[in-house]
């Protein structure tokens, strides 16, 4: 008789069991199984019965891996794998060096003062050229004087010179000082454009 009962008891606890684990197997969106496995047990918390017929259960432990989703595994919260934002490439801009014509363009446009004449760039001022020589630090004791400049100038017996007539001025006034010619063309070139402060 008290086997039987005993029997009954464990036939009883194993029925609620497979019932309990059913209803957590389907929050988990996965089948029910008859009997607990090695990986339902590690999915659930253990339940214990008592001997004194009451039922005590522990709530089920979150379950921490994510194999079962698949693919979708990265889009839950708390995924170890996050989006990395991608960088757009960027092209770096050329920029091309100043040359001496580019630079002769630049002063021609230049006005040194108000009232002077804002030029197309094609021909170029006794005005505009000392301020290139001057930013070019080509006027001082150890190259040329406004005085130098301005007698060279005017010996073309013309207002404003073109680019070819300024490289004759040029070599006229460097062969008057007995001043490299490709000096004085390398500092008017790497002085940059005008309004700059040497």
């Amino acid at each position: 008789m008290q086997l039987s009962i005993q029997s009954n008891v464990s036939a009883l606890s194993q029925q609620r069991r497979t019932s309990y684990l059913s209803s957590c197997c389907h929050m988990f969106h996965e089948p029910p199984l008859a009997t607990p496995t090695v990986a339902t047990k590690r999915m659930l918390a253990v339940i214990t019965l008592p001997t004194n017929g009451a039922t005590a259960h522990t709530l089920p432990s979150r379950r921490t891996d994510t194999n079962h989703l698949g693919p979708f595994a990265s889009k839950l919260p708390g995924s170890n794998e996050i989006p990395m934002a991608s960088n757009p490439p960027t092209t770096a801009s050329k920029v091309k060096p100043p040359t001496l014509p580019s630079m002769f363009t630049l002063f021609a446009k230049y006005r040194p003062t108000l009232n002077s004449f804002q030029g197309d760039g094609k021909r170029i001022l006794l005005s505009q050229s000392d301020c290139w020589m001057q930013q070019a630090n080509l006027i001082g004791p150890k190259h040329f004087t406004l005085t130098q400049t301005g007698l060279i100038f005017f010996e073309f017996r013309k207002s404003t010179l073109d680019y070819d007539e300024y490289l004759q001025f040029l070599a006229l006034l460097c062969n008057e000082k007995q001043v490299s010619v490709e000096e004085v063309k390398e500092k008017l070139t790497n002085c940059g454009p005008p309004g700059i402060t040497s």
